[in-house]
Order: C-alpha cells, then sequence, then structure tokens
C-alpha cells in the first residue's frame, strides 16, 4: 500500500514539476507560478500550509508573495 502511495506522490510531483516548467517557458507570471508551487507542496500532506515571502531590495523587509486562499486570508487578518 505505501508504494502505491510513495508511487503517486512522484507522479504528482513530476506532473507539477513538468507545469511549472511549462509556466516558465510560456511567460506566466511569477505570482501564479508560485500559487501552483504553494498548491503542489500543500496538497502533499494535510499538516502543510505553505506561504512564499519574498525579500525587498533592503535586505529587511518580507513581502507576500504567494499563499492558497485560506492563508492570504489568515495573513491579512493578521496584518489587521
Amino acid at each position: 500500500m505505501a508504494d502505491i502511495e510513495d508511487r503517486k506522490r512522484a507522479e504528482a510531483l513530476l506532473a507539477a514539476e513538468e507545469r511549472t516548467l511549462e509556466m516558465i517557458a510560456s511567460g506566466a507570471p511569477l505570482a501564479e507560478i508560485l500559487e501552483s508551487l504553494d498548491e503542489t507542496i500543500d496538497s502533499q500532506t494535510r499538516n502543510i500550509k505553505s506561504a512564499v515571502m519574498l525579500m525587498d531590495a533592503d535586505f529587511m523587509h518580507l513581502r507576500h508573495a504567494a499563499a492558497p486562499l485560506r492563508s492570504t486570508e489568515t495573513l491579512s487578518k493578521k496584518r489587521s
């Protein structure tokens, strides 16, 4: 049973990698690419909610770049 789950997980990751590379090659916006990666990470386990933060040019501040909808809503509430 574990072998089947591992194989399915590996296939899903390979498909996500191919999707990501296609998005990059086609010039998709960075936000869309990062959101797709977030969804891939979150789909791998129930216990993870990912988010991507980018460092500003001053190397002092992080800014939100991507997260699943629920995480984005949580971030917005925490900022208020």
